[in-house]
């Protein structure tokens, strides 16, 4: 089942992203993932960290957590969340605003993030960080 976007997603995401600018990053509260999780849930209803939400505190507890529900770390958890929700994965390049993004940092570390025009918005130490999307690394069509 494919996720489809409310038909005013431009206005609540652009109003998600002014909310959470300054939001610093916090493991179980304000992570990458539960950020791209979060965003995506304003856009469409649907809350694709369910599994995960409260269920961690740090990032031990959430590699541990990831584990149980995909046996590997956050990049297979989001191969296996898109498929269970149709979400076809694409060139980086083609991106467009809203769409689900994953970005290796220069450590190889991951973290899950949003497409909003030719820059990809991550949760960072003190508030969104951007990273241009042709430096991401993979690419999920959402809705």
């Amino acid at each position: 089942m494919a996720l489809r976007r409310f038909d005013n997603w431009p206005e609540l995401l652009a109003a998600f992203l002014a909310q959470h600018r300054n939001t610093p990053f916090d493991w179980g509260r304000f992570d990458c993932a539960l950020f791209a999780a979060d965003a995506i849930h304003v856009m469409t209803g649907t809350d694709l960290a369910e599994p995960f939400r409260l269920q961690y505190a740090h990032a031990v507890g959430a590699r541990r957590k990831l584990h149980e529900f995909c046996g590997g770390w956050l990049e297979e958890a989001m191969l296996k969340i898109c498929a269970q929700h149709g979400l076809e994965e694409i060139p980086v390049e083609l991106a467009q605003r809203g769409d689900l993004l994953l970005w290796l940092d220069q450590e190889g570390h991951p973290a899950a993030g949003i497409a909003d025009g030719k820059n990809g918005i991550f949760a960072g130490k003190y508030g969104l960080a951007h990273v241009p999307i042709v430096r991401t690394d993979r690419a999920w069509k959402v809705g």
